[in-house]
C-alpha cells in the first residue's frame, strides 16, 4: 500500500513538474512487480516524441526497450484509426501491431506465455497524445496476469486526471506568458494582486512611473500613498477589488491620488476585478484577483486596447475596433485599420456593446473616454484610423 501511496503521488507530481519521470517510472517498476519499465510517448499531431527508462536499466535491456519502441512507429496510422473508434482511456495490448483490450487479454495469455516474451507492450490514448508502456522481467512474463490488469485499473484514473491537470496548467502557462508579453507594451502601468492582497506581477511602465511620482510607493510589495488617508484608501480598493473578484463582479473602481506638491498633476488609478481559469487548479486565492491601472495623468490621448481587454474581457480584435471608435473614426475606417470586411467589424461592434453594457457608437465613446488610464494618440499605430 506505502508504494502504491508513493506511486499516485508521483504521477500528480509529474503533472505539476515536482518530479521526474524515470523517479515515477522506477515506482511503476515496484507496483507492477516488474524489473524494468519504459514509456515512449507520441504527439498525435506532429509525431513528435519523449521516451523514458527506469533507471534500472542496462544495456541489453535497452537494446529490448528500443525494439520495443520502434515497433510502434510503423503502425501509428493505424493506431490513430483505431483510436478515433474507440474511447479515451482504454488500455490495449500491443502486439506486432495488433491492439487488443486488456481486459480481453486473458484469452490470448496462454499464446504468450508460451513463448519466451519477457516484456508486455500497453498502449493507451489520452487527449492528442499515445502512451507506450513496456514491462520488462528478468525471465519469461508472469503467470499472474490479474494483478497486472487490477493495477493498470487501478492507476489508469489517476494518470488520466495527471494529464487533465498538466494541458490545463499548460494552457494556462502559454496565456500568462503571450499575456505578459502584451501588457509590457502597455504605456500604463499595471500592477496584478492575488487574493491575498500580495502583489504577483508589474509591469516595466509600472516600475518607471512609481519611480517618477510621489503620488504611490510601493515597499516591500505593499502600497503606498503620499498621505496615510491615501495608504489607507489603495489598499481599500485592493481588498475592495478582491471581494468583487470573487463575487463575479467586475465593476472597476476609479481614484485620483495627490502628492501634496504643487506643479504635479492628479494620478489616476483603477481597480480592476480579475477572475482568470488559473484558480480552477490552484490554491485558493493564489490567482490574479485584482489589477490596478496607473494613468499618466490628464484624459486626452487614445484608449489602449489591452486596457480594454482587462476591463471589460474583449477579444484583442473587439479591444482594437472598440479604441478606433473611441478615437472618433467610423466603422469603415475601423475595418480597414483592423483589416476586416465591414460585416466583420460590425459583428465585432455588437460584442463589444454587450460586453460594455453600451448600445450606440455615442455611449461607447463616452464610456471610453472617461477612463483614465490614456496614452498620447500615435498617428503611427494606424495610419487608416486617423484623418
Amino acid at each position: 500500500m506505502l508504494a502504491y501511496n508513493r506511486l499516485i503521488e508521483g504521477i500528480y507530481g509529474l503533472a505539476l513538474k515536482q518530479d521526474g519521470l524515470q523517479s515515477l517510472l522506477d515506482m511503476l517498476a515496484e507496483v507492477f512487480h516488474c524489473r524494468a519499465i519504459g514509456v515512449q510517448v507520441v504527439a498525435k499531431l506532429d509525431w513528435h516524441v519523449v521516451s523514458e527508462v527506469s533507471s534500472q536499466v542496462g544495456e541489453d535491456d535497452m537494446a529490448d526497450f528500443l525494439v520495443s519502441f520502434s515497433a510502434l512507429k510503423p503502425f501509428l496510422q493505424v493506431v490513430v484509426d483505431i483510436a478515433a473508434e474507440t474511447a479515451a482511456g482504454e488500455v490495449y495490448l500491443f502486439s506486432g501491431g495488433g491492439l487488443t483490450r486488456l481486459d480481453y487479454g486473458v484469452a490470448i495469455l496462454p499464446a504468450v506465455l508460451a513463448g519466451t516474451k519477457r516484456s508486455f507492450d500497453l498502449l493507451f490514448r489520452e487527449g492528442d497524445y499515445f502512451i507506450q508502456v513496456v514491462l520488462r522481467y528478468d525471465d519469461q512474463l508472469p503467470a499472474d496476469f490479474h494483478h497486472l490488469m487490477h493495477t493498470v485499473n487501478l492507476v489508469m484514473p489517476h494518470v488520466r486526471k495527471s494529464f487533465s491537470i498538466y494541458f490545463e496548467l499548460e494552457r494556462d502557462r502559454s496565456y500568462a506568458a503571450g499575456f505578459e508579453q502584451a501588457l509590457e507594451h502597455l504605456s500604463s502601468g499595471l500592477l496584478l494582486f492575488n487574493g491575498h492582497g500580495d502583489l504577483c506581477y508589474q509591469n516595466n511602465r509600472a516600475r518607471e512611473m512609481i519611480g517618477e511620482t510621489h503620488a504611490i510607493s510601493l515597499i516591500s510589495g505593499k502600497m503606498y500613498g503620499a498621505t496615510p488617508e491615501y495608504t489607507r484608501a489603495i489598499r481599500q480598493a485592493i481588498r475592495d477589488t478582491i471581494v468583487r473578484a470573487k463575487r463575479n463582479d467586475r465593476n472597476i473602481q476609479v481614484m485620483l491620488l495627490h502628492n501634496g506638491m504643487k506643479g504635479e498633476r492628479e494620478l489616476p488609478v483603477v481597480a480592476i476585478p480579475i477572475v482568470l481559469s488559473m484558480r480552477k487548479t490552484t490554491e485558493k486565492d493564489s490567482g490574479i484577483f485584482a489589477a490596478l491601472l496607473i494613468g499618466s495623468g490628464g484624459l486626452a490621448g487614445s484608449i489602449e486596447p489591452e486596457v480594454l481587454q482587462l476591463l471589460y474581457g474583449l477579444t484583442n480584435a473587439e479591444a482594437r475596433l472598440a479604441a478606433c471608435i473611441a478615437d472618433g473614426n467610423s466603422l469603415g475606417q475601423c475595418s480597414a485599420c483592423l483589416g476586416v470586411t465591414v460585416t466583420t467589424a460590425r459583428s465585432y461592434l455588437k460584442q463589444v456593446f454587450l460586453k460594455t453594457s453600451t448600445r450606440r457608437q455615442a455611449e461607447l465613446v463616452a464610456l471610453v473616454k472617461g477612463i483614465p488610464v490614456l496614452r498620447p494618440r500615435n498617428d503611427s499605430d494606424c495610419p487608416d484610423c486617423h484623418s
